[in-house]
């Protein structure tokens, strides 16, 4: 009974956002412009200030370094190999976009903070921090096509708001600033300032995601196929990431969770907007149906360390 409270405690506050989120798309208690209002708040403000905050205290280990050694590389990788298959098989434009991002800021660290708390964050912030600035490049050449130079790329991906947040954390904690500021206080006032501007982002952000959500879309036809492959290839990804770990002495659970985690994630959220107009149907129904395994996952890792 008591591990089953415990479960509770976690999943209920998640559905209850969820079901919040249908019910005011359903009785019309915000249009679609107030949710996407809520959306850039938590995208511009509230998830560069989490980013910032886990960056800035983070506990950087080899465990840690290992995980976003693999997590650059193959994003790229998969970059690549996509926008090769788009060029010379005909695949479709928005394939980069499934295999080279993850929702790591929507939807990976608000559910790891609900399970594992501020303390442990950093984990999950930094294999978000290492696929960021493939994520970013990935949505810039989706988004333009070849019109972008690699200048105007390269600004695009250094001059937003997650990348800088991220990069200013990690100077400060880094370069040891953090540990000059603390005898004066100043950095109590700092990660209390951020902590303000984070503690709405999970509930804001699962609102959001039950509102948008459409078992419709799930249905597309070729979504199922792609998602099939996506899952294979970030099973892959996982298992060598799990495995390199296992070389790694005294790796703590929470990292191999984040990593469970962060490799189930959906697709960047952007992925609709941003395909072209006959592609949005399917491109729907993969974050769709990715979201949903993907909270499978979170579910089966409450019961698994409750």
């Amino acid at each position: 009974m008591e591990k089953l409270i415990t479960v509770l405690e976690t999943i209920l506050p998640i559905a209850a956002a969820m079901l919040a989120g249908f019910l005011i798309r359903k009785k019309n208690i915000l249009s679609l412009e107030g949710v996407q209002g809520m959306q850039n708040f938590a995208c511009k403000i509230g998830l560069p200030c989490l980013m910032f905050r886990s960056c800035y205290t983070a506990e950087f280990s080899p465990q840690t370094l290992v995980s976003m050694a693999v997590v650059l590389p193959t994003a790229l990788l998969l970059l690549l190999i996509s926008l090769l298959l788009v060029r010379r098989r005909g695949a479709t434009p928005s394939l980069p976009l499934y295999l080279a991002t993850k929702e790591g800021g929507m939807l990976g660290m608000p559910l790891f903070l609900i399970l594992f708390g501020e303390d442990q964050i950093f984990r999950m912030a930094s294999l978000d921090v290492s696929q960021l600035f493939v994520a970013i490049l990935t949505i810039s050449i989706v988004s333009a096509g070849a019109s972008l130079s690699s200048k105007e790329l390269l600004r695009r991906v250094f001059t937003s708001p997650l990348m800088l947040a991220a990069l200013t954390g990690l100077i400060l904690n880094l370069t040891g600033l953090r540990t000059l500021l603390t005898p004066s206080g100043v950095d109590l006032l700092i990660t209390t300032t951020a902590d303000f501007f984070c503690a709405p982002i999970s509930c804001i952000i699962l609102v959001t995601i039950g509102y948008t959500f459409s078992l419709r879309q799930c249905a597309q036809g070729g979504a199922l196929k792609l998602c099939a492959a996506m899952w294979a290839v970030f099973a892959a990804q996982c298992l060598l990431i799990q495995g390199l770990l296992s070389l790694v002495p005294d790796t703590v659970a929470e990292t191999r969770w984040a990593v469970l985690l962060f490799c189930a994630l959906p697709p960047t959220f952007m992925a609709p907007s941003i395909s072209r107009e006959e592609d949005r149907a399917v491109a729907a129904g993969v974050c769709s149906i990715c979201t949903v395994m993907t909270m499978a996952v979170f579910f089966l890792i409450t019961l698994l360390i409750a």
